[in-house]
């Protein structure tokens, strides 16, 4: 094993023919032989292993109160003066306390900059006992955000201790940095693992495994009363029993399909379905779907015109109008409770063809 001599002052070095010398500028290598005799600069030495740097902190963690009224301090110098502010902290290991210490500044207005002195916090007017020292600081950026500045590590390079800035005073989200700086050296210090924050009391996972999730209901036909401005395919849904699945198309549901034969749109339907198609286009109008472009051209024209040329009926003529339509539904309700009373679907679409073609009430206005 070689030996490490330290430099100090009147130290006499050994006569081994190889060790090392530590001086305040490093680690030199010494070497004799019948050769030479020679002291050269050591960057690593073989012989030793890696050295980590490392900070062990006994300290109690800073209350978030302080933080809070460190916030709210510098958030009332920034709306006064748009300029930075600073708190110290101070800090008993026999109390296990920490206590916020406000020096006197001066700041300049709009300035990103604070000058202050240390007080002595023993004395008058603050009176701390003697076991309390400055252990850190927590300063504001103002409106910049929050980061350690060049400044910043002059302040805080022989000052040890728990050091945050505050920034983005003008945003109502702010924005954090925190560290340790001892004996000159920075040491990861975040803001979540050293201010005592109120704890989150979560629950137990083992209460999730009592929730699970409903399975979708399987889709159903329905009676649908309230949207009678509806397409025959709608109609014929409509009109299936909701209690009965639907295996398969029924010949009257087949009966309204328009089936597509080579390009051609060739209409199979039953003269009943025909008849039932007149009567419901003759209430709320052909299908879209079924009009030819010019058809359609010469429709809006004419609702243009209508539009134009439209004067708002009498009282009495609209009354009346609303009267045949709640008249007419209530028709269609009690119709569909006779349909609740049928098993076929062919015998409800001749039912409800022959009421619409009997029913002198229409929906005017």
């Amino acid at each position: 094993m070689f030996k490490f001599v330290l430099n100090t002052k009147g130290a006499v070095l050994p006569d081994d023919k190889l060790f090392y010398l530590v001086g305040n500028n490093g680690i030199f290598k010494v070497v004799r032989n019948a050769y030479y005799s020679v002291v050269v600069k050591e960057e690593k030495p073989a012989t030793l292993e890696k050295v980590e740097e490392i900070a062990e902190f006994n300290i109690p963690k800073l209350p978030l109160a302080i933080m809070e009224q460190a916030e709210t301090f510098f958030e009332s110098v920034y709306k006064k003066h748009k300029s930075e502010a600073i708190i110290l902290l101070a800090l008993s290991m026999v109390d296990k306390k920490w206590v916020p210490i406000i020096p006197l500044q001066e700041v300049k207005y709009g300035s990103l900059h604070v000058s202050y002195k240390v007080p002595d916090i023993h004395a008058n007017p603050i009176n701390l006992p003697e076991h309390y020292k400055i252990f850190g600081s927590i300063h504001s950026h103002a409106n910049a955000s929050a980061f350690h500045s060049g400044t910043d590590d002059g302040d805080e390079l022989n000052s040890d201790g728990f050091h945050a800035v505050i920034g983005n005073l003008d945003k109502p989200e702010r924005t954090y940095s925190s560290r340790f700086m001892i004996m000159g050296t920075e040491f990861q210090g975040l803001l979540r693992d050293w201010v005592d924050r109120p704890e989150v009391h979560r629950h137990d996972e083992r209460w999730m495994e009592c929730v699970s999730i409903a399975q979708p209901p399987a889709p159903t036909y329905h009676n649908n009363t309230t949207g009678f401005k509806t397409r025959h395919n709608e109609w014929a849904d409509n009109l299936v029993s909701a209690s009965k699945a639907v295996a398969a198309p029924s010949e009257a549901q087949s009966a309204l399909a328009l089936v597509p034969v080579g390009g051609v749109r060739v209409d199979k339907r039953s003269p009943e379905a025909k008849a039932l198609d007149k009567i419901i286009d003759s209430h709320y109008g052909p299908d879209p779907e079924e009009q030819t472009e010019q058809e359609k051209l010469d429709e809006e024209a004419q609702e243009a015109r209508d539009m134009l040329s439209w004067d708002e009926p009498p009282m009495a003529e609209r009354e009346e109008t609303l009267a045949r339509g709640a008249a007419h539904l209530r028709d269609i309700l009690s119709l569909f409770e006779v349909f609740g009373n049928l098993t076929d679907n062919d015998e409800k679409l001749l039912l409800l063809a022959a009421h619409v073609r009997d029913s002198d009430h229409t929906v005017g206005g």
